[in-house]
């Protein structure tokens, strides 16, 4: 029996030790050497308690006489001890949880064995899923605070506030992206205010409201959905904009050590990024995945809040668009309606030349409606995503919309420059030639009477980005027209044709591919051009 006993000590996952009636140790199991670290023949014959018992987890000092483990021997029954300690041989400890029992024979104490169980796996997986819980709770807080945010801008501070929350006393700065300019801007910063005056101070302006110019390759850096580290700091964060001396003298003066990047972004739709710069006496993130979340929970709620947005102006638009367009339609009906009074009363009068008058009229008011309704589906379909973006070359799509408006060319004998043709776009291609047809065919249109009609087609480069323009020299546009040019059906000549549609069009097509257009005239005579952007252009 004393042999199958030792057997099963010496083969058990658990430390096992084993005392006299005097608490000196007289069993020491392979498992115990290993969780502490003392040999069996360091500890055989020594009071075990001053060995591996003598401090409690507050670090305090305490005799045999007060050890728990080794009560057993006065009070004869089992006892356990939970998230106690156990000290090693080099004066570390690790978490434990101890059962005794004693070992008596004829009601006489000989001595007690103890179970050593290692606890450390058990706590760090109750720590785990306690802060996994904490951070499912924060999100559930974020997301909800998120959903309550009804403007973009709070939406920024909130999700900024909860970031600096997490963050472990680091800077944190989020930041907008807006595809049309094809920049980020700095919208929220969080750190402390000896901080901001420094940023200030070496900056010379406040960090808020900074602007960036934002690059394919420099999306190629951050990862949608991973806080990712920049290797090259400060310099790399700022796409190397600003000087290299001062993002050192940044980092130097700001005790800055690492510094991370991650785009807010739902799959392909860039909405900002996330930046967090460590202090180098912090280092390492250690609630990483729970920042990750959180920004990607942003990103989500930014997409939802911009598309409500764009629905609204979409709303009033249509709105504005049912009433312009009710009211235009309005007068070819009541010239049909009046014509047709006149055609039954010259019909019945037999007047020959007042009937195919009428009927000129009539036909002309028609003419006008189906104009009308061409327009509108045009419009209805502009904007919309009708075909795939792929890559093609300025010159193709000016070409092509050389040939449609050829004819008109021809007839108003219009000279034709083009320049930068070797730049390369990414569009919709077929919604890019009816920008350019529309563009050229508005010159044409109001050339006015000027003896040598010239366009001037193609794109310069200004910084990162790219401004494609259509520039003419006929009648101009004077200032207090042109914030109202790219209205529907805003006509300031009536006595030249069309429905007033086509600027309408050409706006929505261009703010499909994400960017902006604007008009610039110096006034009556002096010619118009038409400057845009779109979202994705290279020079070779």
């Amino acid at each position: 029996m004393k042999d199958c006993l030792q057997f099963l000590f010496k083969s058990t996952a658990e430390g096992v030790y084993a005392v006299d009636e005097h608490g000196k140790c007289i069993f020491f199991n392979q498992k115990a050497s290993d969780l502490t670290g003392w040999q069996k023949e360091e500890v055989l014959g020594t009071q075990i308690h001053e060995i591996i018992h003598r401090c409690r987890k507050n670090g305090t000092i305490y005799p045999q006489e007060e050890c728990e483990m080794l009560g057993v021997l006065h009070k004869k029954s089992a006892v356990r001890i939970e998230e106690d300690i156990c000290i090693r041989r080099d004066g570390t400890f690790f978490p434990a949880d101890y059962s005794a029992w004693p070992i008596i024979k004829e009601e006489e104490t000989l001595g007690a064995v103890v179970l050593i169980t290692d606890i450390t796996g058990r706590l760090n997986t109750e720590e785990s899923l306690r802060r996994h819980a904490e951070g499912l709770s924060f999100l559930s807080n974020t997301a909800t605070k998120l959903l309550k945010s009804s403007t973009l801008s709070d939406q920024f501070k909130t999700t900024a506030d909860f970031l600096y929350s997490v963050a472990e006393d680091a800077i944190i700065a989020f930041n907008e992206f807006d595809p049309g300019n094809r920049t980020l801007t700095i919208r929220e910063l969080r750190c402390t205010d000896n901080e901001r005056e420094i940023l200030r101070r070496i900056l010379g302006r406040n960090v808020e409201g900074l602007v960036f110019n934002f690059t394919e390759a420099t999306r190629g850096r951050m990862i949608p959905g991973k806080l990712d580290l920049l290797e090259g700091g400060l310099y790399d964060l700022t796409f190397r904009q600003i000087p290299r001396s001062i993002c050192d003298t940044l980092e130097r003066e700001l005790n800055i050590g690492d510094v991370f990047a991650m785009a807010c972004a739902v799959e392909d739709d860039l909405l900002g990024t996330a930046t967090i710069l460590s202090h180098a006496c912090g280092g390492f993130l250690r609630n990483k995945n729970l920042i990750e979340s959180i920004v990607n929970q942003a990103a989500l709620s930014l997409k939802r809040t911009r598309i409500e947005n764009e629905l609204n102006i979409r709303l009033a638009e249509s709105e504005r668009f049912a009433y312009t367009f009710s009211h235009e339609l309005r007068t070819p009906l009541v010239t049909l309606k009046s014509f047709l009074g006149y055609l039954h009363h010259d019909i019945k009068e037999q007047n020959q030349m007042s009937i195919r008058d009428d009927l000129n009229r009539m036909e002309n008011a028609v003419v006008k409606m189906s104009d009308l309704f061409d327009d509108l589906l045009e419009l209805m379909k502009a904007g919309r995503k009708r075909n795939p973006l792929e890559k093609v070359m300025l010159k193709d799509i000016v070409d092509e919309a050389l040939k449609l408006e050829e004819e008109a060319i021809k007839r108003q004998n219009v000279t034709i420059k083009t320049s930068g043709e070797n730049i390369s776009l990414i569009v919709d291609f077929p919604g890019m030639v009816e920008v350019f047809q529309n563009l050229i065919n508005n010159a044409i249109k109001f050339m006015g009477s000027q003896p040598n009609p010239e366009i001037k087609i193609g794109a310069i480069k200004k910084g990162e980005e790219t401004i494609l323009y259509v520039k003419d020299n006929g009648i101009g546009i004077e200032p207090q027209y042109q914030h109202k040019i790219f209205d529907l059906f805003e006509k300031f000549h009536p006595e030249i044709a069309g429905t007033g549609t086509g600027l309408a069009i050409v706006k929505r097509i261009v703010e499909h591919h994400h960017g902006r257009i604007w008009v610039e005239s110096e006034g009556k005579g002096s010619g118009t051009a038409f400057y845009f952007t779109v979202g994705h252009t290279s020079f070779p």
